[in-house]
């Protein structure tokens, strides 16, 4: 008779990824901390991937040269995405379950 270890070791990870995954945080509900003084938003956008583990969709040129200054402390997601892009030429949206779109507007 094999041993079945490893079968119960799967079935133990896959019943609890699932489980995880239905208690995970959304988007929306996140509260952000940290603080910007002339900054380029590229740090921003680490913070977001680092910190909170969000995927940030957008092209290079759409950021540069753009900077944020702006403290935030438990402020929630969405209006620290507008407080980032308020005055640059760029503006945001949910994109999939975990990742935010950062695009230019003309």
């Amino acid at each position: 008779m094999k041993p079945k270890l490893p079968y119960l070791f799967l079935l133990f990870v896959f019943l609890f990824s699932g489980v995880f995954n239905c208690y995970s945080q959304q988007p929306e509900e996140i509260k952000i901390n940290g603080s910007f003084v002339n900054q380029p938003f590229s740090d921003f956008v680490l913070l977001l991937e680092k910190e909170y583990r969000l995927k940030v969709y957008f092209k290079q040129s759409w950021i540069d040269g753009a900077k944020i200054t702006a403290q935030f402390l438990d402020t929630p997601l969405t209006q620290a995405l507008n407080m980032a892009v308020e005055g640059q030429q760029l503006s945001w949206r949910f994109f999939l379950d975990d990742g935010i779109l950062i695009y230019r507007i003309e």
